[in-house]
């Protein structure tokens, strides 16, 4: 009886799993918001490196653009495409935040304003590297605390149920077959 209705309730909860788009939109990110949040702070990492060897930001992009984890290498080369169209490096850096949301903004920030500014490059990278790897720092604090609240319901639904079936059930029988 009991195990007719473990099975049943772990049954409609794998039907009504929520999805995690769902979850990720509960959170206020999206799936794509995780990768760049994951990968933000390696790709700065790259460029600070190209920098740091004396390229231009533009051919920084471009040296270090195969070299990019996935969600960038794809922004990266629309930003490269739009700057041989003819744009500004500072406008064609725009579509960063447009393909890769706002959390790509640090970054977009620090090349835009080395071609508006006229600002040193390798500072604002360093300090945009620095907020990306808090930012990624907070989102894995993030995903670790919701663990427990994530394996509460395996916890309930079968691991629980077992423990009364090995350890109640027995000392009831025990008790009802003493009583008669």
């Amino acid at each position: 009886m009991s195990l007719t209705l473990v099975l049943i309730v772990v049954a409609i909860g794998w039907k009504f799993r929520p999805a995690p788009v769902r979850i990720r939109a509960l959170t206020g990110l999206l799936p794509q918001d995780h990768e760049v949040i994951r990968a933000l702070p390696d790709t700065i990492g790259l460029l600070t490196v190209a920098v740091h060897a004396g390229l231009s930001p533009e051919l920084a992009m471009r040296r270090v653009g195969r070299f990019l984890p996935p969600p960038f290498d794809t922004a990266t080369a629309s930003v490269l495409l739009a700057v041989d169209r003819g744009a500004r490096f500072a406008e064609a850096t725009d579509t960063l935040l447009a393909l890769l949301g706002e959390s790509a903004r640090p970054l977009a920030r620090a090349l835009a304003a080395t071609e508006r500014l006229g600002l040193p490059l390798a500072p604002a990278l360093d300090q945009a590297a620095e907020q990306a790897r808090n930012n990624r720092r907070r989102q894995s604090e993030q995903s670790a605390r919701r663990l427990p609240v994530l394996l509460c319901f395996p916890l309930v639904t079968c691991i629980l149920p077992a423990f009364v079936l090995l350890t109640v059930v027995p000392a009831l029988l025990g008790a009802l077959s003493a009583l008669n």
